[in-house]
């Protein structure tokens, strides 16, 4: 009975952390829409050569309060397994060599970081920058859960879960995976506390010590990874992390994701179709577009920017459109539209991230995207590169 109580609460505690998910994941994408106006008009304006003095400094410090805002939206969406990944096959232990090293010099004197890598281990499919995230903050964590000092542990290993594990432990899947473990000798914590730890602001620290996204961070690209996480901890007797991470099939393994060089933007005087339903969103497009030289086409929902391509359909030369979007979302207007004129380029922009428009709004390998916020610059470069044919 105890056995089937148990497994019921993990089910309770899976799904409270899914709609936990989504909800930040939503709270995310419409901050960044309010983020993508207030950094791309302090940019604008930093780019006016009349700014100069104090308004120029409260402009950089706009700026560099919307580009902290953004840091957090994108852990929000890294937990919430929408933010943007470039994975490829990796060695664990050449990651955690490097953040090792990092910790001993971070942590100080009184702490010891003791590095144990497995022999012969496997390779994971996984975004490096990711993982050097998701391990630096559970080292950070376990640091702080060990305030007189302590050891932190870190080891590596490959190992199999098979069904009899499973079926005790409802988060686990069965199959072969590479064991990332991570081990303080610090405070431990009690059963309440670690109902919680993964959720977005929850924290054990003093008000202004930390922001609670930690852990919720690490939970996030765990998942976005496809892999899973245990906690194992008691009061008084320390806490220990482990991550598995798929096994990496080296056949069919490709890079997602792509480096796009900053170079010098260039306008033009093609027409551009821009659907985007956020008001402030809209017209900033419209003002970065028209003042490089763009006609600049806007529709505030689906049906009116079919409308307009149906229109001008001879003159539009890109569209660009908003993934979400009212009474006609953006991969229907891109089917539309493709019936139409099956050549003509489009370039997506979310507060989603692109692995996320990519799997659930739009399965299109091709697809060009842009996560808000972006900087006007990149706007444009990614403009000029499909109307060239570059992208």
């Amino acid at each position: 009975m105890s056995e089937r109580l148990k497994l019921e609460e993990q089910y309770r505690h899976a799904q409270k952390m899914e709609a936990v998910g989504q909800l930040a994941g939503g709270l995310a994408h419409d901050f960044n829409n309010i983020l993508q106006g207030i950094l791309s008009y302090a940019q604008i304006m930093l780019d006016d050569e009349h700014t100069s003095g104090s308004a120029r400094e409260g402009l950089l410090e706009i700026k560099r309060s919307a580009q902290r805002a953004g840091d957090l939206t994108r852990q929000l969406l890294t937990f919430s397994r929408r933010q943007i990944m470039q994975p490829k096959a990796l060695d664990l232990n050449e990651v955690v060599d490097g953040i090792a090293r990092m910790l001993t010099r971070l942590l100080g004197e009184q702490y010891r970081v003791e590095w144990i890598p497995g022999k012969g281990l496997h390779s994971v499919f996984a975004d490096p920058g990711m993982v050097e995230q998701a391990l630096m903050n559970l080292g950070i964590n376990g640091r702080d859960a060990m305030p007189e000092g302590g050891t932190l542990t870190i080891e590596t290993d490959n190992v199999q879960l098979d069904l009899d594990y499973c079926e005790n432990h409802i988060w686990a899947k069965p199959g072969r995976f590479v064991l990332l473990s991570v081990t303080d000798t610090g405070q431990g914590m009690d059963e309440e506390t670690r109902t919680h730890i993964f959720e977005p602001f929850f924290t054990t620290k003093a008000v202004g010590k930390g922001t609670g996204l930690g852990l919720a961070t690490v939970y996030g690209i765990v998942q976005q990874h496809e892999g899973m996480i245990e906690v194992y901890s008691e009061p008084g007797h320390g806490t220990t992390f482990k991550i598995y991470f798929p096994e990496c099939h080296p056949e069919g393994v490709a890079e997602l994701g792509s480096t796009i060089q900053e170079v010098a933007v260039q306008g033009g005087s093609e027409t551009i179709l821009l659907a985007e339903d956020n008001a402030l969103v809209r017209k900033l497009g419209q003002d970065v577009l028209q003042g490089v030289g763009y006609r600049v086409l806007s529709a505030a929902d689906g049906q009116q920017a079919c409308k307009l391509f149906e229109q001008h359909r001879d003159e539009i030369c890109l569209v660009i459109l908003d993934v979400v979007m009212p009474r006609l979302s953006g991969p229907k207007i891109l089917g539309r539209i493709r019936e139409m004129a099956p050549d003509v380029p489009f370039l997506f922009t979310s507060g989603y991230g692109e692995r996320t428009v990519k799997t659930q709004f739009v399965h299109d390998e091709g697809l060009h995207m842009l996560q808000k916020p972006y900087a006007p610059q990149r706007l444009l470069l990614l403009v000029r590169q499909l109307l060239d044919g570059d992208a």
